[in-house]
């Protein structure tokens, strides 16, 4: 939860300290005030605060309402998905598919492009085993980014699942292109050949495996299964389910602490990506 909260606050330092923000709220605030409307300016900015200070402590239920509160303009909507988007992390810690799932879709309402959110939401759909929307999802996260591994084992797992064998074989076949050595996409690809009828192919990659982790008891099991199938051996052993790769999606990097202030360029590359 720590990385989450700092994910939050350096991401909300860095958009309160975009150059000429600070001068369009003091001007703004002056402009109310000579119109004798200041106080509507005033709450907001205080809703604004309240909205950081509960982001600070991890209280995203308080950050959230604070956030809304604050206004539509382009800072609270920024703060107001990441809000939604750190809640939602929480929910998926706590295994609250639907919370996680419903915050995740509110944080896209308002930063569609945050192909985090695609990545955390598509994990809960899986595991509602709701696969037609997380292949959705993933569909985002690997549009012209074929290099995401971790999202092309996640979305051949669900190909499978839609019984799409040809395209889930693609996407292991791209990990494994990617790393050769991944033991999960190749018992992944493996499980398909053997489910329909690639006797050879799922065997040369068991062989892959067991070259890789010798002890690999899945693997060895397969191979077993796999040469029984082959020679009308007897017995056969039970088939075990293919390996679904690391339990929760990777963390995204924390974005590097804000510069000092008066320090130029301070705060470049804001992008919680």
């Amino acid at each position: 939860m720590k990385i989450f909260r700092a994910l939050f606050f350096m991401a909300l330092v860095l958009v309160l300290a975009v150059p000429g923000v600070e001068a369009k709220k003091k001007k703004a605030e002056a402009e109310s005030a000579d119109a004798g409307a200041a106080e509507p300016a005033t709450a907001g900015s205080s809703a604004s605060h309240e909205g950081i200070e509960a982001a600070k402590a991890g209280d995203w239920n308080k950050a959230i309402e604070s956030f809304k509160k604050a206004g539509d303009d382009a800072n609270n909507r920024f703060n107001l998905a990441l809000a939604y988007r750190q809640r939602g992390m929480s929910y998926i810690k706590q295994q609250n598919w639907d919370g996680a799932i419903s915050d995740f879709s509110e944080a896209l309402k308002l930063k569609e492009d945050d192909t985090i959110v695609h990545r955390f939401r598509a994990f809960a759909y899986m595991n509602k085993q709701d696969w037609n929307n997380a292949l959705q999802d993933y569909d985002v996260v690997l549009k012209g980014k074929k290099s995401d591994v971790e999202a092309l084992e996640r979305r051949a797992f669900v190909e499978m699942q839609l019984k799409q064998n040809e395209k889930a074989i693609a996407d292991y076949s791209e990990a494994i292109k990617q790393q050769p050595k991944n033991v999960d996409a190749l018992l992944g690809r493996s499980y398909i050949y053997e489910n329909t009828g690639k006797l050879d192919l799922g065997l040369t990659d068991v062989e892959a495996v067991l070259r890789i982790q010798p002890t690999n008891g899945d693997a060895t099991n397969r191979r077993k299964r796999l040469i029984a199938e082959k020679t009308k051996g007897q017995p056969v052993p039970e088939k075990t389910p293919v390996l679904l790769g690391t339990p929760i999606p990777r963390q995204p990097t924390p974005p590097p602490p804000p510069k000092p202030p008066g320090t130029p360029a301070a705060a470049a590359s804001a992008s919680p990506h």
